[in-house]
């Protein structure tokens, strides 16, 4: 399904107006309900082409535990396709989150490989939420405020195994989903931070044979998504999860993050920052990607990456002013339209 949106740009000098074709990911009532009751569904068949062929990684040495070297693909990075797709998952990050002004926090494309075993390793995760990547501490069940993403690059042609294993909530009283049950992972307290699974279990074994045991319960209970091009996973923040082994070729994908305002002094950015690729040059030599990107997107997009809406009192006369001085191609009209001024 598509989401027809009518933007504003300028080519050249010259104001035009069309009809873009936004391919924004679309979500049923079922995939809603399944991702605010269980904590995650599955999405098939998203058009990733354009993107998928961006995402390329040159040799093995590109090939990070966390995320893109150097961050040469986090958002923004300067690549068209690549830099349109989290604003694709605009539309279902606020209908999971209930908000409007939901922003990113992460996107980046990360490439897994078969990898020797240790315990700090990402091929064999141990079962674990992200939250505290994220934000401090879980939030109420009913109150969700951040809405995680994967999107599959790659399928069974291109990698053996590699699934996201996810734990299914099956309702208010599920034991799993106590939010103090979900501190009793590795790095929380005073378990060290283990990501092997075999050496994380371990020690639980070892030091805390009762919390071990409920952490088997978890990998009994796992589901897993299997990677399959132009799929995605989203998921929340506090729900059990893991990665598993790849066992031939490699597997790309790129993870996201978006968040809610209501997340403001809980949660952070993982990512290097919009506007610190505003001032620095990418790795692909393109200066200022970001304002590029910006530029391009229409009023209701940029609230993607913390524009204000077009009905924020920000947009005043002198502010508007100010950013088209700062950024010559930037289409103020639908702000001065909103608010009935003149510049």
């Amino acid at each position: 399904m598509h989401i027809l949106v009518i933007c504003e740009v300028r080519t050249g000098a010259a104001l035009t107006h069309h009809a873009l074709m936004a391919d924004m990911l679309q979500l049923t009532d079922a995939q809603i309900e399944q991702w605010r009751t269980q904590g995650y569904c599955v999405v098939d068949g998203f058009d990733i082409a354009a993107a998928r062929g961006e995402a390329r990684f040159s040799d093995g040495t590109e090939h990070t535990d966390f995320g893109s070297k150097n961050g040469s693909f986090e958002f923004p990075c300067g690549l068209p396709h690549l830099d349109r797709l989290p604003i694709r998952l605009q539309a279902a990050a606020r209908k999971l989150l209930r908000d409007e002004a939901v922003y990113i926090s992460q996107a980046d494309v990360w490439i897994k490989k078969p990898k020797a075993r240790s315990p700090k390793s990402n091929d064999d995760q141990r079962m674990h939420c992200d939250f505290g990547n994220n934000i401090i501490l879980p939030p109420p069940w009913h109150e969700p405020v951040a809405m995680a993403a994967i999107i599959y690059f790659d399928g069974p042609e291109e990698c053996g195994g590699g699934a996201t294993a996810v734990v299914a909530r099956t309702g208010d009283d599920d034991e799993a989903y106590r939010r103090e049950r979900m501190i009793m992972q590795p790095g929380y307290g005073n378990v060290p931070w283990i990501n092997n699974r075999a050496d994380a279990e371990a020690w639980y074994r070892k030091n805390d044979p009762v919390v071990g045991a409920f952490r088997q319960t978890l990998y009994d209970r796992e589901i897993k998504v299997m990677p399959a091009v132009g799929r995605v996973l989203l998921y929340r923040l506090d729900v059990w999860h893991r990665g598993t082994p790849l066992t031939t070729g490699s597997r790309r994908v790129m993870n996201m993050v978006w968040f809610s305002p209501r997340a403001i002094g809980t949660g952070g950015r993982w990512n290097m920052g919009f506007w610190k690729s505003s001032y620095d040059v990418s790795p692909f030599g393109v200066y200022a990607p970001p304002d590029k990107l910006f530029v391009a997107l229409c009023p209701d997009e940029r609230m993607a990456i913390g524009f204000p809406g077009v009905t924020d009192v920000f947009w005043s006369p002198s502010n508007l002013r100010l950013l088209e001085a700062r950024f010559p191609r930037f289409d103020t009209a639908p702000y001065l339209a909103r608010h009935g001024t003149k510049l």
